[in-house]
This record gives structure tokens, C-alpha cells and sequence, in this order.
């Protein structure tokens, strides 16, 4: 998991919360690439599968050779991020929230 945070904070833009939008680089982090490397780079990262879709994949093959009980193997990544990003935003908001649910103060 800290390998996935590390990778995501290194493509995400170290911008903070605006109340006005101001355009940067998003791909700051790989100016000192030429265009064409940092393209590849950003290609090749975001074309490696997550753990959760190699799981995904891996369950569903099994599933297809009779393994898992027949049937199809729904992939949960989907309900998993909506829950994830529900629960997280409110630790992740930087103080920008108008209202902090309760226990905020104890941490994430």
C-alpha cells in the first residue's frame, strides 16, 4: 500500500486547495524529462495494473475454470473507491471543509 500512496503522490500535482482555479504543470515532477520520456513514463505507470485488479483478474480466471464456487466474480473495486473517497475526504480536505465530523481531531 505505501508503494501505491508513493506512485500516486508522484503523479499527483503538489498544489494545494485553491478557492480560485490557477493552471501549472501537472507533470512538474519530470520537467527535467524531455516531453516524450515524461509521456512514457506517465503511460507506463498508469498502464501497470493495481493489486486490486490483478486480484480481480486472478479471481476471475479462477472462476472461469470452475473454480470459486462457478459464477461470475464481480469486480468490488468500484463500491471500494466510492467508500474509500467518502471516508477519506474528510481527513484529506486540508481544513477546507465548512463542518469536521465527529472524532476528526483523533486522526485518520
Amino acid at each position: 500500500m505505501e508503494r501505491v500512496v508513493k506512485d500516486a503522490a508522484f503523479l499527483l500535482p503538489r498544489q494545494a486547495i485553491l478557492e480560485n482555479f490557477v493552471h501549472h504543470n501537472p507533470w512538474e515532477m519530470l520537467e527535467h524529462l524531455d516531453f516524450a520520456a515524461a509521456e512514457a513514463r506517465v503511460k507506463a505507470t498508469l498502464a501497470e495494473a493495481s493489486p486490486a485488479a490483478k486480484l480481480h483478474r486472478a479471481l476471475k480466471s479462477q472462476s472461469n475454470l470452475g473454480f470459486g464456487g462457478g459464477g461470475s466474480v464481480a469486480d468490488p473495486r468500484g463500491r471500494a473507491n466510492a467508500a474509500a473517497a467518502e471516508l477519506c475526504c474528510a481527513f484529506l480536505d486540508r481544513g477546507q471543509a465548512r463542518w469536521a465530523p465527529p472524532g476528526r481531531d483523533l486522526g485518520f
